[in-house]
């Protein structure tokens, strides 16, 4: 029979398993998957991001699993305010971002069951002639919809749009796993110092 450690020790295994894979679903189900830029494949960056921030989140739990002596709550904290900082610059950088290259169409006041977001590139010289004056929806539809739009690269080269969609799909890697890791990080702090007081 395994003795009682043991026992303990894999019971906070399983424990930690099952808080990190709840915690990732729920992340994951909500607000982050609001944020995944209209590309091919979303689903798929979505179900792999989370699968490595549960990973991610499993790994740092079997790490600090014992109570924290005061300086490592002190260092904890710390990494925490840290993490947590550099989630909300890197989520206000990424909304830029989806802001300048994301665009919903056709162009409308508000947006309806028949709006689609599209990504756009940088407008090349050319394209900067022909917008000029109209929003970016508007400039799409008077040459003709994003299809034709996109196919003669008549307003940004197909090149240049590939390396948006690019940066999109690292920058929303990056700020999902941080933006989990950070919440997870601060809770898992929090848990720690508060068990270390009540012993």
């Amino acid at each position: 029979m395994p003795p009682p450690k043991l026992i303990d020790g894999l019971g906070q295994v399983i424990a930690s398993a099952a808080a990190s894979v709840g915690a990732t679903l729920l992340l994951f189900n909500g607000f982050i998957q609001e944020l995944v830029p209209p590309i091919d494949g979303a689903k798929l960056t979505i179900g792999i991001v989370s699968f490595a921030t549960m990973v991610a989140l499993l790994a740092l739990t079997l790490l600090i699993r014992s109570r924290l002596s005061v300086l490592r709550q002190q260092v904890m904290a710390v990494v925490s305010v840290l993490l947590v900082a550099a989630a909300v610059a890197a989520f206000f950088m990424y909304r830029d971002y989806v802001r300048e290259y994301v665009i919903w169409y056709p162009p409308s006041a508000t947006v309806t069951d028949e709006s689609v977001r599209i990504i756009r590139g940088p407008l090349h010289e050319e394209g900067m002639q022909r917008a000029q004056g109209m929003s970016m929806a508007a400039a799409i539809q008077q040459f003709g919809g994003p299809d034709l739009v996109m196919r003669r690269s008549l307003l940004w080269t197909e090149a240049a749009r590939n390396h948006v969609i690019s940066r999109l799909e690292t920058a929303y890697v990056g700020l999902a796993m941080l933006l989990t890791l950070s919440i997870y990080i601060v809770a898992l702090t929090v848990l720690r110092a508060s068990g270390a007081k009540k012993g």
